[in-house]
């Protein structure tokens, strides 16, 4: 089945009706199979891309809307701002691939694993925040605890420098946890002092919630253990050529991908992106009168 079009507001809120076709296992597709899905998905993702750069991806918060709402809940913040550059960096690093294959002709082992393994934690964030439809008391709690991730984050680093050139830290450091705190207190959010944001967590929560279908944790799983060069991870996945005899009794061997592995990264990612950007939609749409 063809993958769906992220597209314009203008064309249907930003997504057209969601197609939720089985994302192909490596083993299920040829290689001309998985090559001609994946030319598709750089195609819409270009698509994307190109609506991005003008601001015309992302569709208009209606009045009356659930976005609207948690928007003025989540004011000086905004949750719509936060899941725009959640899906946007997911879009860019699918770009990339598509970049890397098909502009570039090359099909590297690791590299588009560690890609499409940044666009899944980004879009599955983006999808974990928002997926609570029914809540939208739960939906500000995940925001609040990917914003305070994002703070905690920036002032370990905003630390480092400041032991090593000196100085003070970011003003802004404060006023991000300000802005923070303003949120928890006006929607009496009940949140631990410290909440980690759990990749591991999100992903086994977006699983659920597809009742099964699709398989984000294992991807996730595997393409971090390509991304940290484990070895369980490259000889899973990868096809086993060439031996070398390195001495008597030693012996290196090639290993390469191919178009059905790079196919399953592409069709994952872009699935999941896909997800998130449809309930974003949804979220932006005003309930019928």
């Amino acid at each position: 089945m063809a993958p769906v079009l992220i597209c314009s507001h203008r064309q249907h809120h930003g997504v057209a009706e969601a197609d939720e076709a089985t994302i192909a296992e490596p083993d299920s597709v040829t290689e001309e199979q998985a090559r001609r899905r994946s030319w598709q998905i750089f195609d819409l993702v270009n698509a994307a891309i190109a609506l991005m750069d003008t601001n015309a991806l992302w569709p208009a918060v209606e009045k009356g809307s659930r976005m609207a709402r948690l928007n003025k809940k989540t004011n000086p913040v905004h949750m719509a701002h936060y899941v725009q550059l959640l899906i946007g960096v997911a879009l860019e690093h699918l770009h990339a691939i598509g970049a890397l294959r098909r502009d570039a002709n090359m099909i590297h082992n690791s590299p588009p694993f560690t890609l499409a393994r940044s666009a899944v934690e980004a879009a599955a964030t983006a999808h974990w925040i928002l997926q609570p439809t029914d809540s939208w008391h739960e939906q500000i709690k995940r925001l609040v605890i990917y914003l305070r991730q994002d703070r905690y984050d920036y002032q370990q680093v905003a630390e480092l420098f400041q032991r090593i050139r000196g100085g003070d830290l970011p003003e802004d450091l404060a006023k991000k946890g300000e802005r923070i705190d303003k949120v928890i207190a006006d929607n009496r959010l009940d949140i631990r002092s410290r909440t980690d944001l759990k990749m591991t967590e999100i992903l086994m929560d977006v699983d659920k919630t597809t009742g099964g279908s699709t398989n984000f944790e294992i991807y996730w799983r595997t393409a971090s253990g390509l991304a940290h060069a484990r070895q369980w991870a490259q000889l899973a996945m990868f096809r086993r050529g060439e031996r070398f005899e390195i001495e008597p009794g030693v012996a290196a061997v090639r290993l390469s991908s191919d178009e059905r592995l790079l196919g399953w990264s592409v069709e994952t990612a872009y699935s999941i992106t896909n997800r998130a950007m449809k309930l974003f939609n949804e979220a932006c749409r005003a309930p019928l009168r």
